[in-house]
C-alpha cells in the first residue's frame, strides 16, 4: 500500500487507537453510536434548479473537475463526523460537499489514485483494519490476508428478513486474472445473530464457478436486534493455508434529495420521471410515486467497497444505480459511470425481477456517480436517453443512509461464537 493512504488515514486511525486498545483488553466503554435521525420537518425533498440550471454530465473523455489540492505547508486537521462539534447530519444533503470531514477508508487505493471508502459513520471498518494490522500478527499472514481481500472484486448480501435466510454472492479474481463466482448460504434467527456460511449447492440461489474452498460466519451488528449492518469473516483456501477476510455489509432505508432542472426540453419521458418525484414530494395518492429507497453496500477490509441504490415505486417501478465507493483524498467529487443493472432488496427470489416495471429505467440514457463522502452519502447525476427533437434533460439524486446505532467495535462484540 502506498504511503498516501497511510497519510490520509493517519489522523482518524490514531484518534481511535485508544478505543481499539481498550476494547482488546475487555474495556466496555461505548463508542458514541450514531442515532436514527428524527422525522424530517421539511417534507420538500425535491427541488427544481433555476432556469438554465441542471447538471450536464461530462463526456466519457472528460475528467471530473479536480478537487482543490491542499497546500502541503498548511496542516489541515480533519474532523471526525461523530465529534459533537462536527455538526454532521447524515441526512443533510449539503454535508456531502464538506471537505473537512474524516472519511472511513477500507485501506485500498485504486489505479487512478482514488480511495475505497466505507458507507457509514461508525468505527467498525476502522477497528477491523487496525486489528488486521496488529504488530503482533506475522507479516506473512498479513500479506496473505490482504492479497485475498484485494482479490474480491465485489460482494453482495441478499437477506430475507421473513425467513432469516441469506446468501452472499462473491466475485473473486483468481489465477490468469479470471473472475470466478461464489455463492455462500446461511441463515440467522431470533435466537442467534450468528450464522455459519458454506458454499451453496442450490443453483436457484446462484452459481459457483470457482474451486477455492470458502467458509465462514456472519454476525448481525445492529444494537437493537435488527440486521441492517452485518460482519462476515471468511476463510479462503484449504486448512493450514487459509486467508481470513472481513466484509461489512449494510442494507438500510435511505433519505434522499432530488434536483430537477426547470429549463425543460418538453421530452415526455423526462416529464414522466419528473412527475414521479413531484408526486412523491407532494404525497399524492397515486401509484406513480416512490414507495421506498434503499442504500446497500459492502466494505472489504483492506479491499474494495461498493454500493447500490434501489428506488422502488408504489406501482413496482424499479430504478437501480450502483458502483464502487471511491473518493479523492480531498473532498468528495468523482466522475464514475454508474451501473444500472436491476437489483432488488426485498426478496431472495431473483425471478421477482420479472415482476417489476422498468419503464422509467428504460428512459434513462446514463448516470454518473459525482460525489461520495465516505460516510453514507452518495450523489448521482442522471441523463435521459436521446430522443429526436429533445435535449437530454438531467436530474440529480443525493442518497443518504438512515443510520441506526451499531454495537461498539471491540473483540467481545465481533466474536463469532
Amino acid at each position: 500500500m502506498g504511503s498516501r493512504i497511510h497519510r490520509q488515514t493517519a489522523i482518524y486511525l490514531s484518534a481511535i487507537l485508544a478505543v481499539a486498545a481498550l476494547s482488546a483488553c475487555g474495556e466496555k466503554k461505548n463508542v458514541r453510536s450514531p442515532q436514527a435521525p428524527p422525522a424530517t420537518t421539511n417534507p420538500n425533498r425535491v427541488e427544481e434548479v433555476p432556469t438554465g440550471g441542471g447538471i450536464d454530465l461530462p463526456s466519457p473523455n472528460l475528467s471530473p473537475t479536480p478537487s482543490p489540492t491542499p497546500d502541503p505547508s498548511v496542516s489541515e486537521e480533519l474532523i471526525d463526523p461523530l465529534e459533537e462539534t462536527a455538526g454532521y447530519d447524515p441526512v443533510d444533503p449539503k454535508q456531502i460537499e464538506r471537505t473537512d470531514l474524516d472519511k472511513r477508508y477500507t485501506g485500498l487505493e485504486d489505479d487512478d489514485g482514488l480511495f475505497y471508502t466505507g458507507s457509514s459513520t461508525d468505527y467498525l471498518l476502522t477497528y477491523l483494519r487496525l486489528r488486521n494490522d496488529d504488530v503482533n500478527l506475522d507479516d506473512t499472514i498479513k500479506t496473505i490476508n490482504k492479497d485475498a481481500a484485494q482479490s474480491i472484486e465485489s460482494a453482495r448480501l441478499n437477506f430475507d428478513k421473513s425467513t432469516g435466510d441469506l446468501t452472499i454472492s462473491l466475485k473473486i479474481r483468481e489465477g490468469n486474472n479470471v473472475i470466478k463466482d461464489y455463492t455462500l448460504a446461511g441463515g440467522v434467527s431470533e435466537d442467534s445473530r450468528v450464522s455459519s456460511l458454506r458454499i451453496s449447492k442450490s443453483k436457484s440461489r446462484g452459481k459457483t464457478t470457482g474451486r477455492q474452498r470458502i467458509e465462514g460466519k456472519i454476525k448481525c451488528l445492529d444494537l437493537h436486534g435488527t440486521c441492517e449492518t452485518s460482519y462476515a469473516r471468511l476463510l479462503i483456501g484449504e486448512p493450514g493455508d487459509r486467508a481470513a477476510v472481513g466484509i461489512i455489509f449494510r442494507q438500510s432505508l435511505a433519505d434522499y434529495r432530488i434536483k430537477l432542472q426547470s429549463d425543460r426540453s418538453g421530452n415526455p419521458e423526462y416529464e414522466f420521471i419528473r412527475r414521479f418525484w413531484l408526486n412523491t414530494n407532494d404525497d399524492i395518492a397515486t401509484h406513480h410515486r416512490m414507495k421506498n429507497i434503499y442504500l446497500n453496500s459492502f466494505e472489504v477490509v483492506n479491499g474494495r467497497s461498493g454500493f447500490d441504490v434501489q428506488v422502488l415505486g408504489q406501482g413496482r417501478q424499479l430504478l437501480s444505480f450502483g458502483g464502487p465507493l471511491l473518493a479523492p483524498d480531498a473532498g468528495s467529487s468523482v466522475s464514475i459511470t454508474a451501473d444500472r443493472t436491476p437489483r432488488v432488496t426485498e426478496s431472495l427470489d431473483l425471478d421477482s425481477l420479472n415482476n417489476y416495471d422498468y419503464t422509467m429505467a428504460d428512459y434513462i440514457g446514463g448516470a454518473k456517480i459525482i460525489n461520495n463522502n465516505g460516510l453514507g452519502q452518495v450523489r448521482i447525476a442522471v441523463k435521459m436517453r436521446k430522443r429526436g427533437g429533445f435535449e437530454q434533460d438531467t436530474w440529480v439524486m443525493t442518497v443518504m443512509r438512515i443510520i441506526k446505532p451499531t454495537v461498539t467495535a471491540n473483540e467481545e462484540n465481533l466474536r463469532m461464537d
